[in-house]
């Protein structure tokens, strides 16, 4: 019973020798390299077999080298050394370096290193890893990085993010230039403290669209800063969730475009010698009118004006004698009407005028100015012959609608009565 309970405790030398077993197995087996460097001498007195793999030495031969022959800046090196041998606490040091391997290619390393006592002599035990790939990785990334910052910055587009709070994460250079601001001005900073209210309402509306839809959109707009043109694209910004978090916006200047479509659009609706509408302007802002009218139940009065003797002035004076008859009644048709009025010539010396907001008695007295500006021109004009107009009106009753053509044809035919009662 008592040789039973003798004590098995296992001898100090065993246990010793166990731990120093398992971590000679650890040493042996790791995959990233391992150094032991004596400080004083910065000799190499062991180096597991990974470390002979990555620098291409022999146990013997790496054996006979100190811990600087492995880097390609040797003093720094020998400085780290000298910096981890003197340390008093237990902290890691890491540190990123060039080193050399036997055959002379440089390569990166990452070394995390720490000190212990050995027999009375100060060890430096260092973790290498090789990380060639990952800076091959970096310097991808920022290659790639730099490329797409040159993109967004020296294009003439203005390019932003903002995140859910609608606060700015990005500005390019472009937008920061139309905004007046630095780079270090807009961080955190929301959209809403560099617009106005309206703005920035009309732009929650479209960002907060692209969020609930998780699409992108496009959306033409005029500025309310200086009224130029941009074609705006929404487009969210996914995480690795693929969830939206954020919006990119890119904004296109378009007002060189918007202003050669609006120049030929009012080419498209213009009379070329008078500058008034042509028929087709004219009709289509009639029409728009006309509408108004039956929504407000308020008429309109059409006045047409018909040019006498046109034909005669054309074959006996001729056509440029025409053509300044022409643009002479539109300067007079101008100078009678207001700039509400929606003036036309719908043919060769036919001109219409759709009166806007105005009495009986208010028609009356602009039919009176113009025959008043009439006279008032030919008593200033010397020329062999006078200019003549003649004059029908017609009202656009909104409780009897019709259409343009008809109230054209009834203003017309009493211009053309006018017209006979002047032949005869």
């Amino acid at each position: 019973m008592k040789d039973k309970d003798k004590d098995v405790t296992p001898d100090k030398s065993e246990v010793l020798r166990a731990s120093e077993e398992k971590y000679r197995l650890l040493f042996a087996t790791e995959k990233d390299a391992i150094i032991v460097v004596e400080a004083e001498s910065r000799r190499i007195v062991d180096a597991n077999d990974s470390a002979l793999q990555l620098y291409g030495y022999s146990k013997k031969e790496i054996l006979g080298l100190t811990g600087p022959d492995l880097s390609s800046e040797p003093e720094k090196s020998d400085a780290a050394i000298s910096e981890i041998s003197k340390s008093t606490d237990k902290r890691l040091h890491f540190h990123i370096r060039n080193h050399k391997k036997k055959d002379g290619t440089i390569f990166p390393v990452e070394i995390s290193s720490g000190t212990f006592i050995l027999q009375d002599r100060r060890m430096i035990s260092a973790v290498i890893r090789d990380i060639t790939e990952r800076k091959q990785a970096e310097f991808a990334l920022r290659q790639s990085e730099e490329k797409y910052r040159s993109l967004v910055d020296f294009t003439t587009d203005s390019i932003y993010l903002v995140d859910k709070n609608y606060k700015y994460l990005f500005i390019n250079k472009t937008h920061l230039l139309r905004l007046g601001l630095s780079e270090d001005q807009y961080i955190n900073r929301a959209y809403s403290e560099f617009h106005s209210p309206e703005e920035t309402g009309l732009f929650i509306l479209k960002a907060g669209n692209v969020f609930k839809t998780d699409s992108s959109a496009q959306y033409e707009y005029r500025s309310f800063r200086d009224g130029k043109y941009f074609l705006q694209t929404f487009s969210p910004v996914r995480n690795a969730n693929n969830e939206t978090t954020a919006i990119t916006v890119i904004s296109k200047d378009i007002n060189m475009l918007k202003q050669s479509e609006e120049k030929l659009y009012s080419l498209s609706i213009t009379d070329e010698l008078t500058g008034l509408y042509n028929r087709r302007g004219f009709l289509a802002l009639c029409e728009q009118q006309l509408k108004l009218a039956n929504r407000d139940k308020r008429g309109r009065f059409l006045v047409s004006v018909d040019i006498d003797y046109l034909k005669i002035i054309n074959d006996s004076l001729g056509h440029k004698a025409g053509d300044l008859a022409l643009i002479e009644t539109a300067v007079i048709l101008k100078e009678s009407f207001r700039d509400s009025d929606i003036i036309g010539r719908i043919g060769g010396d036919e001109f219409e005028i759709m009166v806007i907001e105005s009495s009986e008695t208010g028609i009356e007295t602009l039919i009176s100015r113009l025959k008043a500006n009439l006279d008032t021109h030919n008593s200033k004009t010397k020329r062999t012959y006078e200019l003549s107009l003649s004059i029908g009106t017609a009202f656009y009753n909104p409780e009897h609608p019709c259409t343009i053509d008809e109230l054209l044809s009834k203003a017309d035919k009493l211009m053309y009565e006018e017209k006979k009662k002047k032949k005869s």
